[in-house]
């Protein structure tokens, strides 16, 4: 690590009120399993049509340790999507809970990615020369919806904790990848923190999310199919209400690569049907060698992001982003 990356990790630590320290929702809880995994990811639905994602991500899969990745993609209208991370030991990354303010941070890499709570929490990424932050308008409140907290016949256990299922969030965007100049844009945003120490292939075979984050009524909808191929858990959670259980979800597919598209039955919550795809990530085939030697714990997940319609009956159709990740050969 450089000098100046551990001088910056210390101070967070030094900073963070010994003892009886709170800590605060971006919390990190590290386990020595060699399958563990955590992240936090942030999904901003854009108010000129554009998408933005982002998440660090800490695991103990692979080469290393407690091994620290972050990770931003921002598309835009009119341009070329940027995708960039950077990656560290676990020396690399720290958190600190509560100084004092309230306020508890996730630092990575020399600060090129921290998260932050509070009253207004946020996310900052500076990254192959851009800048991408995130104020979101109110407090993460960690809730664990129904069925976010798996334990798979093996033992091993996956726990999920959505922080902001829908929100307000100020983005300022900076660099000539991302903006012709700096430019600060409005979109409604998710945050979550899933944590797990369960084999991906022994967890889901498919996982389908929707995500109604700028049109009103805002709601999420998430089904988790196990590797058999049943239902593991599903719910909907509606803007003003409770998140409920769902009792069933089917998938149609069609097509292959990136001419897949997609419709979702949640049953009673409606029917969602890919309009158009943002993105597809493979990462496991990305890797290459590497990727072989880990599809055994991973397996080949690849991840589908489309703009979707959710129609309901008597309602009007809802515009949202609909995310399906799925294990491919």
């Amino acid at each position: 690590m450089r000098p100046l990356a551990a001088l910056k990790l210390l101070a967070v630590l030094l900073l963070a009120p010994a003892g009886s320290a709170l800590a605060g929702p971006l919390q990190t809880h590290f386990d020595p399993a060699d399958t563990w995994s955590e992240n936090f990811t942030f999904q901003v639905d854009l108010s000129d049509g554009g998408y933005l994602w982002a998440q660090m991500a800490f695991t103990n899969i692979g080469p290393g340790s407690g091994t620290g990745v972050c990770r931003v993609v921002v598309r835009r209208p009119g341009r070329e999507a940027f995708t960039a991370q950077t990656r560290v030991s676990r020396k690399g990354w720290a958190y600190a809970p509560d100084d004092g303010k309230g306020v508890d941070r996730l630092v990575m890499d020399d600060g090129a990615c921290e998260a932050y709570g509070g009253e207004n929490p946020g996310l900052r990424v500076a990254l192959d020369g851009q800048k991408v932050e995130l104020r979101f308008a109110h407090a993460f409140v960690p809730v664990v919806p129904p069925g976010g907290e798996v334990t798979v016949p093996s033992g091993r256990t996956y726990r999920s904790e959505i922080l902001q299922p829908f929100g307000d969030v100020d983005v300022l965007l900076e660099g000539p990848k991302v903006a012709k100049a700096p430019e600060q844009l409005k979109g409604g945003a998710y945050v979550d923190h899933n944590r797990s120490t369960a084999k991906p292939t022994e967890l889901a075979s498919r996982w389908v999310r929707f995500r109604a984050l700028r049109a009103s009524p805002h709601l999420i909808m998430l089904a988790r199919e196990t590797p058999e191929g049943a239902l593991g858990h599903a719910y909907v959670w509606r803007e003003g209400e409770q998140p409920q259980a769902l009792e069933g979800m089917k998938i149609i597919r069609q097509g292959e690569g990136t001419a897949t598209s997609w419709r979702a039955d949640f049953t009673a919550a409606g029917q969602v049907s890919s309009t158009g795809l943002i993105s597809r990530s493979a990462p496991v085939q990305e890797l290459g060698i590497l990727g072989s030697m880990l599809k055994p714990l991973l397996g080949s997940p690849v991840s589908y992001t489309h703009r979707a319609l959710l129609q309901r009956e008597g309602a009007a159709a809802l515009p949202g982003l609909l995310e399906v990740s799925v294990q491919e050969n």
